[in-house]
């Protein structure tokens, strides 16, 4: 907003009676992001998100720079967590002429697991974990592409 200060709220949250939740921007943040890449509207969007759902979600990453996308399975007795990096050099699909290592990431998940370490089935290593209150926490060092990680 252009305006330093204004009675126009920017953004507004809505209960309904049912349970549901309403988040409305007055700014279309999606396209700005995608325009701009300006990591401050991802992180609205990221948080809007999270206040709607009211939790804080199954893994939380941190030092990925915003650009390390993951997914959590679970098979049988053991988590499957893959990560990917979507840190791109080009806006024209299939013209990535670079892969760009990001890294440390420190994962942390909130699943019922007594695992001591992660096996990283790219980088062919497994690490140590540690636990932080209900927290499974463990750090991969870079991941280039995609790292998938085995829990369990």
């Amino acid at each position: 907003m252009r305006e330093p200060r204004s009675d126009i709220a920017a953004l507004t949250v809505r209960r309904h009676p049912a349970g549901g939740t309403l988040i409305w921007f007055a700014a279309d943040l999606d396209r700005c992001f995608a325009r701009d890449e300006n990591p401050e509207h991802a992180l609205l969007i990221a948080n809007a998100v999270r206040h709607g759902l009211g939790t804080t979600g199954k893994v939380s990453l941190s030092g990925g720079h915003g650009v390390i996308t993951v997914d959590l399975y679970r098979q049988d007795d053991r988590h499957v967590l893959h990560l990917n990096n979507r840190l791109l050099l080009s806006r024209v699909p299939g013209r990535q002429y670079d892969l760009v290592p990001v890294g440390p990431v420190e994962v942390r998940l909130n699943i019922e697991s007594s695992a001591d370490k992660v096996d990283l089935r790219v980088a062919g290593v497994s690490i140590p974990t540690r636990r932080d209150g209900s927290a499974l926490v463990f750090t991969i060092d870079t991941v280039l592409d995609h790292e998938v990680a085995v829990i369990g």
